[in-house]
């Protein structure tokens, strides 16, 4: 019987030249994959006995080495990740030879239809891997040409990235923070490139692609390394080297002589402030590793140097205790004596204040400068309620005495308005001692401006009364014939009331004058006009009474 040996050229793969594990290292720094070692290329020829040996020994049926080969096919193409191609297209290549060989038509028909449907699918599976091989391809060479223009476009891009804010700032580096801001910016786009560019290279390592294609891809990735990481490592030495002078700067200004210098909260806050702007800055390992140590051991001092301050201040807190104890003993006392009217309002006063002075004077800390104010302000509480209460029944007096007052000032208005009016037909001498009195009463009475404005009005129309009255007087006296002696009394009468009305008309026209000032409020101005209308009337009745003198003076000398 013969066996037809020969297979159709459609079921026949061509071989291809897939990246091996070997193919797949690479250096960080773009290079390409190095070449085998000799010791580990083995002749095709060699390849080839093996993998017939693992199949099984040429005096095995073939049915066996073909059902071993067809499960190694089968494992092959299981492989997790990518199939393991080469090898299933060698051992293809032995089953296919295995089947020249005497087989079953039975066994020949089911390990051929094996042999078909794995071949099938290792067509099928290498157009999928070649769609997601394309794929990759496609897409790392998006994001290498998208790496390589902002190379190019470095300006463009360092002019859209977002401003760097460093927090804190500290004080001392405010001078220069603009320039770590502008090589910070720079670094941080160097990094980006940087770390795109180790990405690629690891993607690249996992892809499986044509070796051409990969090293193409590898030199691209190379050239843009060239480009990156000399001017990264050329910034990150530039900010190491400024941050190393400004750190050892700081140092030599707060630390002359190891010993910190102004105030210890600023100086723990610029110190923090340097050691966080540290890890925001892209610095080496020498700049980061000694810029720390020289910061730490500056701590370290300004902890020792807390310390002792801490030692001194509690020495002085017992110092500031005991003085404390002393002033507070001391208040205490004074209040016990007051409580018990063992001294005076004032002396209390006097002691508080002597209490307050010592507590300026003595050495305190502001906790017991504070105990001490509350303990002085409890002792003044009594002392300034019982001043209160003094004040109020001062108060009470004062104006029980000027209720009394202006009731005594109502009185003297009420006599001088009666006397005014002469409703008890006094004589003249009588109203000029009533009017003599009144004045003497009115002096004693202690009046306020407006009240002794409004009584020198009345005293004025009194004082005009007797005046008037004694003009009458003489008038009749001289109209009765007892003239001789009244022409003395009716010529210096004459001389008074002339002198009276000179006053009069003074005080009229310093009235008129107010009057015509600009400024005065409504009610000023009515007052001043009232006043100006009694001056008036008082004016007009001493120049009828001067004018009756002169008539009679001159029919005494007609006579």
């Amino acid at each position: 019987m013969s066996y037809n040996t020969n297979i159709a050229s459609d079921e026949i793969l061509e071989e291809e030249p897939l990246t091996t594990e070997a193919e797949k290292v690479t250096m960080e720094d773009g290079s390409p994959p190095s070449e085998l070692p000799e010791d580990n290329k083995k002749p095709k020829e060699k390849e080839t006995a093996d993998l017939q040996l693992s199949f099984g020994e040429a005096s095995l049926p073939p049915e066996q080495r073909i059902s071993a080969a067809l499960v190694f096919m089968e494992k092959a193409l299981a492989q997790p990740g990518s199939p393991h191609f080469k090898e299933f297209w060698e051992a293809r290549k032995l089953c296919l030879d295995y089947f020249k060989e005497p087989i079953s038509p039975p066994v020949r028909t089911y390990l051929w239809g094996k042999y078909c449907e794995f071949s099938k699918e290792a067509r099928r599976l290498k157009e999928i891997l070649d769609e997601q091989t394309a794929f990759a391809v496609e897409q790392i060479e998006i994001a290498v040409k998208a790496l390589e223009d902002e190379i190019i476009n470095e300006e463009e891009v360092l002019s859209r990235a977002l401003p760097i804010h460093f927090n804190p700032v500290p004080q001392f580096l405010q001078n220069k923070l603009d320039l770590y801001v502008n090589i910070q910016l720079r670094l941080g786009l160097y990094n980006a490139h940087a770390s795109r560019i180790n990405v690629l290279r690891k993607e690249l390592i996992k892809t499986d692609m044509r070796i051409r294609q990969k090293n193409r891809f590898f030199q691209r990735l190379s050239l843009a390394g060239d480009k990156v990481f000399p001017i990264r490592k050329e910034l990150i030495r530039e900010s190491s080297t400024q941050f190393i002078d400004d750190v050892d700067a700081f140092i030599a200004a707060n630390f002359p002589s190891d010993t910190p210098k102004g105030d210890l909260y600023h100086l723990r806050e610029e110190i923090k402030a340097l050691q966080s702007i540290a890890k925001q800055l892209s610095l080496n390992t020498h700049a980061f590793t000694h810029t720390r140590k020289r910061l730490s051991d500056c701590w370290d001092k300004l902890k020792e140097l807390e310390k002792e301050r801490k030692k001194e201040r509690s020495q002085q807190k017992a110092v500031y205790k005991q003085h404390q104890d002393e002033i507070e003993a001391e208040i205490k006392s004074v209040l016990e004596q007051f409580n018990s009217d063992q001294i005076t309002l004032d002396e209390a006063r006097k002691y508080c204040e002597q209490l307050n002075n010592k507590m300026r004077k003595t050495e305190l800390g502001r906790d017991e400068v504070k105990y001490l104010r509350d303990a002085l302000a409890q002792l003044r509480e009594p002392i300034e309620a019982k001043e209160k209460t003094i004040q109020q029944a001062q108060a009470q007096e004062e104006q029980q005495r000027q209720a009394q007052r202006l009731e005594k000032v109502h009185q003297l208005r009420q006599k001088l308005q009666d006397a005014i009016s002469n409703e008890t037909n006094q004589t003249v001498d009588e109203l000029s001692a009533l009017s003599k009195q009144l004045v003497e009463e009115g002096d004693n009475l202690h009046l306020t401006r407006n009240e002794r404005i409004q009584l020198e009005r009345f005293y004025r129309e009194l004082k005009d009364k007797i005046s008037f009255a004694k003009d009458q007087a003489i008038l009749s006296l001289a109209e009765e014939g007892k003239g001789g002696a009244n022409y003395a009394a009716l010529k210096a009468d004459l001389a008074i009331i002339t002198e009276h009305r000179r006053q009069i008309k003074e005080t009229l026209d310093q009235l008129k004058r107010l009057a015509g000032l600009s400024g005065l409020d409504i009610s000023k101005a009515m007052e001043l006009n009232h006043q100006i209308m009694l001056e008036k009337e008082r004016y007009d009745k001493a120049m009828l009474a001067a004018s009756d003198l002169e008539k009679k003076l001159r029919s005494y000398k007609a006579k």
